[in-house]
């Protein structure tokens, strides 16, 4: 086990819209539920991109995770949004990867 997986203490749920070809219409489908880490984003200059000074946060998963852009991601009662995706080396030497998640609180 690497660092970083030592560390997830949330369980989240990622939502996705998914069109109904019959009915041309979207619904909202539950991709899976993963384990992670939140926390606040430290780059300055990344809290003013959305302007969600305080709602900003990043998101640590296993690089297994389906998660898109535009996905939506649920803790609890909270929602968030997915701004972006970019890989992520753990702490431990690079043995395991992980997925560090842009996310803002709607």
């Amino acid at each position: 086990m690497g660092v970083l997986t030592g560390m997830y203490n949330i369980e989240f749920s990622v939502l996705r819209k998914d069109t109904i070809s019959a009915t041309s219409s979207d619904s909202i489908v539950t991709v899976g539920t993963y384990e992670g880490v939140i926390r606040p984003i430290a780059d300055i200059s990344q809290l003013f991109s959305i302007a969600n000074i305080g709602k900003e946060y990043k998101l640590f998963t296993d690089s297994t995770a389906d998660i898109r852009a535009n996905d939506t991601i649920t803790v609890g009662a909270t929602t968030y949004g997915v701004a972006g995706i970019s890989d992520f080396e753990d702490l431990d030497n690079a043995t395991e990867t992980h997925l560090e998640i842009r996310i803002y609180e709607t």
